[in-house]
This record gives C-alpha cells, structure tokens and sequence, in this order.
C-alpha cells in the first residue's frame, strides 16, 4: 500500500512538472506566444543583418511592443506574413524608445 501510494505521488508530480514545462514554453500569462511574436520579427527582418543582430533586434522590438502589438505578430505568424505584420513591426521600430535599444544594441548597421 505504501509502495504505491509513493509510486503514484512520483508520477503525478512528474506529470505536473512536464505541463508546467511545456505550457509555460507555448504562452506567457497573457496568452501570447514570445516564439510565435519572434518568429513574425524575423521573418519581416530579412537579410542583411547578422544572427546576433537579429536576436537583439527581436528583444528590443518585443520590449517595446504593446500588449495588442505582441498579439497581432504571433497571429501573423500562425496566420502568415503579410503586409499587416510588417507595417506593426515598422511602427515599433520608429519609437524612439526602440530607436535608443536598437543603436545601444548595435543593431541598426546592417552588414551585408
């Protein structure tokens, strides 16, 4: 009896570990998924910058985005591309706010 009762409690703590894992990876408390908003970013970043460039750009663009910004990127992104998406990242990036992250980060010289 105790045997299994010490089996079962390993088992669903495990199983409760493994949710809060992977909910915690698809969306934050707000609903929205940082990897789908990010995915939208660097989609609409293209070439022209390098790999370091373009992950910083991206925090630098989610840090400033609204609420209702980060939304709509992550739907473009489950939805597709399009002319939406990069107009929302454009606006982001002409804050001056954004501006200032994007210079201290080395991120507005493109190298290629």
């Amino acid at each position: 009896m105790r045997r299994r009762s010490m089996v079962t409690r390993c088992c669903l703590s495990g199983a409760l570990v493994a949710a809060t894992l992977l909910t915690g990876c698809s969306e934050t408390k707000d609903g929205i998924s940082p990897d789908a908003t990010s995915q939208a970013i660097l989609q609409v970043a293209g070439d022209g910058f390098t790999y370091g460039q373009k992950k910083r750009g991206v925090r630098c663009l989610m840090f400033h985005a609204t609420e209702a910004e980060r939304a709509a990127l992550a739907s473009d992104a489950r939805r597709g591309i399009g002319a939406a998406t990069v107009q929302t990242v454009q606006v982001i990036a002409q804050r001056p706010q954004t501006q200032r992250c994007l210079r201290e980060s080395n991120v507005l010289t493109k190298t290629r």
